[in-house]
């Protein structure tokens, strides 16, 4: 049985949870909202970027690296979605969805995504995350319930 939980209009996190027994359509459903997102389907005007992303694919972007002139250093990234590198970002995207490779390349998200980041007439982010069960770790789900409250 699916169950669907969502968080009252008074909440600004406008979040919305499914619960379900596998091969349910959980996924299924949550790739359906954000295609009638992008679409505008579900709303008159395009007023929000979708972002399809597996939890274990949030979970990974924890661990960063920068360059610095002593060499390449690893970074903790704090689970803010603008902390992270938009080519990170792009990645996790298309490990995410196998199939967006279909219809965008890696540089039009790369593009998508600094336009978002940087133009504050650019629409919000809806971030649908999916198989928040597959985190290996009791880690990784804390990076990823913190990466939710965040956003």
């Amino acid at each position: 049985m699916t169950m669907i939980e969502t968080s009252t209009q008074a909440d600004e996190t406008h979040l919305l949870r499914i619960f379900g027994d596998p091969g349910q359509g959980k996924s299924t459903l949550l790739q359906q909202l954000a295609y009638d997102f992008s679409t505008t389907q579900l709303v008159r005007q395009k007023d929000h970027m979708p972002f399809f992303l597996k939890a274990k694919h949030i979970a990974r972007l924890k661990t960063g690296t920068i360059s610095t002139p002593e060499g390449t250093e690893k970074i903790e990234n704090e689970p803010f979605f603008d902390d992270f590198k938009t080519e990170d970002i792009a990645d996790a995207l298309f490990e995410s969805d196998s199939d967006l490779k279909h219809y965008i390349t890696r540089d039009e998200i790369i593009e998508l995504i600094d336009l978002e980041g940087k133009d504050a007439n650019a629409n919000p982010r809806c971030i649908f995350i999916d198989a928040f069960d597959e985190c290996s770790s009791e880690s990784d789900r804390n990076y990823v319930r913190e990466f939710i409250n965040n956003e």
